[in-house]
């Protein structure tokens, strides 16, 4: 089982999403109208489609995370999913299977060339520099890279370094034997790159998230 649920904030209502007490003591505590968004859409939809796969009540799912702050659901641990956000998207991945997913919104203002060079491999650097696209590689990299170290609970700053990409018959692939995992790649309609690094074997079924004021529902894409 693989699924993965995409939400495009502009599009929802962001005070029409329930949180429970706990998420609401937090939400309390951001200022950002931005990140209040980013916080009240990621928690429902975190507790809505779990407690929804599982068919137990929301409220009666309890979350916590590892020593390198990987969420994971105490009351079902059976359950793996994965958050991430940027721009104007929230996704999720959810599986009976270590999963990893990443979003990221191109900004060109950013030195992606310093970032590189401190997380990347040389190899890796190499490839964003003789890219034609050198904002195009390094998000290409970046998100399969983040993936990667999300499904298996590293982290950034111990991960990125252990899982490298090299360019094959003009597709990225791992430079070393990263199983379990297989990794999909996807540019969404606003130009923001998703990664997701799942368990082989598995297919992706792909659900977007419509949300309004009264209602909300779901197609597949």
């Amino acid at each position: 089982m693989l699924q993965q649920y995409k939400i495009y904030m502009p599009d929802m209502d962001a005070q029409s999403l329930p949180l429970i007490q706990g998420e609401l003591d937090e939400f309390a505590k951001i200022c950002s109208p931005k990140r209040q968004q980013e916080y009240r859409a990621s928690k429902w939809l975190r507790r809505t489609k779990l407690s929804e796969i599982l068919e137990i009540p929301p409220e009666s799912l309890i979350f916590d995370k590892t020593e390198q702050g990987k969420p994971f659901c105490v009351s079902h641990p059976e359950i793996h999913f994965n958050l991430s956000h940027s721009g104007n998207w929230v996704v999720m991945a959810v599986s009976d299977q270590p999963i990893g997913v990443d979003i990221e919104t191109p900004n060109p203002k950013r030195n992606i060339m310093a970032i590189a060079e401190h997380y990347f491999l040389p190899e890796e650097v190499k490839i964003i520099r003789s890219s034609k696209d050198a904002l195009d590689m390094f998000y290409k990299l970046w998100t399969l890279k983040e993936a990667y170290v999300k499904a298996t609970g590293e982290g950034i700053v111990s991960g990125l370094s252990k899982c490298g990409f090299e360019m094959l018959d003009g597709k990225l692939k791992p430079m070393q034997d990263l199983s379990p995992y297989q990794f999909t790649q996807e540019v969404l309609e606003d130009g923001t790159y998703l990664a997701l690094a799942s368990v082989k074997n598995l297919s992706v079924n792909k659900i977007s998230v419509d949300l309004n004021i009264t209602d909300s529902s779901q197609k597949r894409v």
